[in-house]
């Protein structure tokens, strides 16, 4: 079941589509359409407000390019903030965030694209047709994705219950298999834990030593505690004092941002 908001979303995606292939910018298309279809076909209706895409890294200025010249904004970059992992571009009430890679994954963007890509499926949204994520990659997506939110979101939660319920064993190891070539072990399986369901998968799996402490930390309400580990793990001084500066003395626009 769609509501009137996810129709319009769909019609935004099916725009972005047409746009990205004149410029010969393939994308994949992340969770929304394709998660509502796969895990809520019983009539529950997944709520989805916003295009999440998928890009190579080299092509993230020109899909830049295009949003820009369909009249949205970046909302992110102006903010000078070094934790922020996506573009978020906006055009009144429409929303795309850009990705070069996924939260959890440790593997470069250029290693992401190049395993994900050739395994991609095609699904209709808004009368276009669009590549999006394997069955094996929604999966490991799924539980990244509720790593990435913690206990206190309950829609990616939800997403992960009903994906325990319905995905076959041998898709979980396929998805295990994925991780681990994309350095994504620790927060697959910190997300699979999150449910007691998962946790037995996990332990299935052999995952049930494997620790991510960015993905444990975010389940944990600590202030800054994100940023320590971040800095930690950051080579170089320069980089590392850009961490600190940017934690210190956020910009106005982040600040906005974070509390409106």
């Amino acid at each position: 079941m769609l509501t009137a908001w996810a129709l319009c979303v769909d019609e935004l995606t099916a725009e972005l589509a047409r746009a990205f292939d004149e410029r010969q910018i393939a994308f994949l298309l992340l969770k929304g359409p394709v998660i509502a279809r796969w895990l809520y076909d019983d009539g529950t209706v997944r709520s989805y407000s916003d295009c999440d895409v998928l890009v190579a890294p080299d092509q993230v200025g020109a899909a830049q390019a295009v949003l820009r010249g369909r009249g949205f904004e970046d909302v992110k970059s102006p903010m000078g903030h070094p934790r922020l992992e996506s573009h978020g571009w906006t055009r009144a009430e429409h929303h795309v965030d850009l990705h070069s890679t996924l939260i959890g994954i440790g593997a470069s963007p250029r290693r992401v694209w190049d395993a994900l890509w050739p395994t991609a499926e095609t699904e209709r949204v808004g009368g276009v047709d669009v590549h999006v994520l394997s069955v094996p990659a929604r999966a490991l997506h799924v539980a990244l994705h509720a790593a990435q939110h913690g206990r206190d979101d309950q829609k990616p939660l939800e997403d992960l219950r009903r994906a325990l319920e319905l995905v076959p064993e041998q898709t979980w190891r396929e998805a295990a298999a994925l991780a681990q070539s994309l350095q994504a072990t620790a927060a697959f399986a910190t997300g699979l834990r999150l449910l007691p369901p998962g946790a037995v998968l996990a332990a299935r799996l052999g995952l049930a030593a494997a620790t991510s402490p960015d993905a444990t930390l975010r389940l944990e309400p600590v202030p800054l505690a994100l940023a320590f580990e971040h800095l930690a793990s950051t080579p170089g001084w320069k980089q590392r004092l850009l961490i600190i500066l940017r934690e210190l003395f956020p910009t106005v626009e982040f600040m906005r941002w974070w509390s409106p």
